[in-house]
């Protein structure tokens, strides 16, 4: 009997490699899966996650002692935009002093960005302090 000639036959690699071509995205599917759920997972987390920044910086805030020492943790915007951050790069408000010296496009900027539904923001800088102070829970700190 003849034997077939080597180029006749199949190479066992290049059957393995179209074997594994057309096993591997069934075997992939569930771990692709998964990887989707996972990233749906974090996205919620993430969210949740700013949510609860703002929250507890807005607790800490409640907390300060009304002096002029006291110090404030930055609270996201209503939307949990970090007021710091791209696309506002506003400065931070760690303090009564901070707020009470902001140059007023900034108070503006954070007052539209805190209070997202006012038509108007208020000429007056005191009105202005205290809608951000009410904002980011520093209620003490608030002149009445």
């Amino acid at each position: 009997m003849q034997q077939p000639s080597p180029d006749s036959q199949p190479n066992l690699q290049e059957v393995i490699v179209a074997n594994l071509r057309d096993a591997l995205p069934a075997m992939l599917k569930p771990i692709h899966d998964d990887i989707q759920q996972l990233r749906g997972d974090v996205k919620q987390i993430q969210e949740e996650l700013r949510h609860t920044r703002r929250l507890t910086a807005r607790a800490w805030n409640n907390n300060t002692w009304a002096s002029d020492s006291a110090t404030f943790e930055i609270v996201p915007f209503p939307n949990l935009d970090d007021p710091t951050n791209n696309p506002h790069n506003l400065p931070p408000l760690n303090s009564i002093i901070v707020i009470r010296e902001l140059e007023y496009h900034y108070m503006r900027a954070y007052v539209q960005g805190y209070y997202p539904d006012l038509l108007e923001v208020p000429a007056y800088r005191d009105e202005c302090v205290k809608l951000i102070l009410t904002a980011i829970g520093a209620y003490q700190h608030v002149r009445r």
